[in-house]
């Protein structure tokens, strides 16, 4: 979806709050992406955004499992 590749050119490009706008509208339409997933949660911490990073660690959990959410938490903390 072009939506979901626009959001993460401006991630990639530091446009974190125009990133966070357009990764939730591609989710909108493609709810499970685990790509669109992944990047909402790297913006949404970028910008202190603690509650959408939870809810998007749940939404990961329920759809890979928690072992698997929180081996991408421990990952993106590096």
């Amino acid at each position: 979806m072009a939506t979901g590749r626009l959001g993460a050119l401006q991630l990639e490009v530091g446009e974190h709050a125009n990133a966070a706008k357009t990764l939730a509208q591609a989710l909108e339409h493609d709810p499970d992406d685990p790509e669109y997933l992944a990047s909402l949660r790297d913006v949404a911490a970028h910008n202190g955004d603690w509650e959408q990073v939870a809810a998007v660690l749940e939404r990961q959990a329920a759809l890979e499992g928690p072992a698997r959410a929180l081996q991408l938490e421990r990952e993106r903390a590096g």
